[in-house]
């Protein structure tokens, strides 16, 4: 609704907004159409129509493509940011970090994980034992 708020084509002023609007509103559409929230949240790092206008105001060519540069390296940092957001929230990362930290202490990730498993074996043999002898009670 936001989105919706903040780019609909009526709120447009000239022709250049308002084809913008509409560019961005179908964007809008499609996306939450398809339940992408990765689109949607790219979408709202999207410039104000104000600033497209005055971009598109510029009479400088020069000026006006360094704009648009640097608006699509904005757009590209905002995905990338979201990328490492995910990665990091991957569990091959997590392990990834947790060795360094081991490492980085002097340790030894491969034995710490030993440890780790050896412990849950016995854990486990332990509660096997603990079954097998109530059920041999009963």
């Amino acid at each position: 609704r936001e989105l919706a708020r903040r780019f609909h084509p009526d709120l447009g002023g000239g022709d250049g907004e308002r084809a913008y609007r509409t560019s961005i509103m179908a964007a809008v559409n499609e996306a939450y159409a398809n339940n992408d929230l990765e689109t949607l949240r790219d979408l709202a790092g999207e410039p104000d129509p104000a600033a497209i206008l005055e971009r598109t105001a510029s009479r400088s060519a020069p000026l006006r493509r360094l704009q648009e540069r640097l608006h699509a390296c904005q757009r590209r940092q905002r995905k990338v940011v979201r990328q490492l957001q995910a990665l990091r929230q991957e569990t091959s990362a997590r392990l990834w970090r947790r060795a360094m930290v081991v490492e980085a202490g002097g340790g030894h990730w491969w034995e710490e994980v030993a440890r780790e498993l050896a412990a849950e074996a016995a854990r486990l043999r332990a509660d096997l034992e603990t079954w097998q002898t109530e059920s041999g009670r009963q």
